[in-house]
């Protein structure tokens, strides 16, 4: 079988990026690529595999709260100390 090779523009649409950001990541060497003399192609299988490596993977926390006394916003990630009049940061 053959692999099929897609243009930056084409792999911008696949996945829903503009070609700058595509390539930065060239140019960072972030996401897998072919250079076929000047030009740059994609693989859709090589980028498939790297969406799922990279895809972010929510774990489950267990927390027993009767136990747990610490506040809420710890388990948020932030302090309320923080917290200015306004709400903001």
């Amino acid at each position: 079988m053959e692999k099929e090779l897609l243009t930056i523009k084409e792999i911008s649409e696949y996945l829903k990026i503009p070609v700058t950001t595509l390539r930065c990541w060239c140019s960072r060497k972030v996401i897998p690529y072919k250079k076929l003399g000047h030009l740059v192609r994609f693989s859709k299988e090589e980028i498939d595999r790297w969406v799922e490596e990279h895809s972010v993977k929510e774990e489950a926390i267990e927390i027993d709260f009767k136990k747990e006394s610490l506040p809420i916003s710890s388990f948020l990630g932030y302090n309320k100390t923080k917290w200015r009049k306004n709400g903001d940061f």
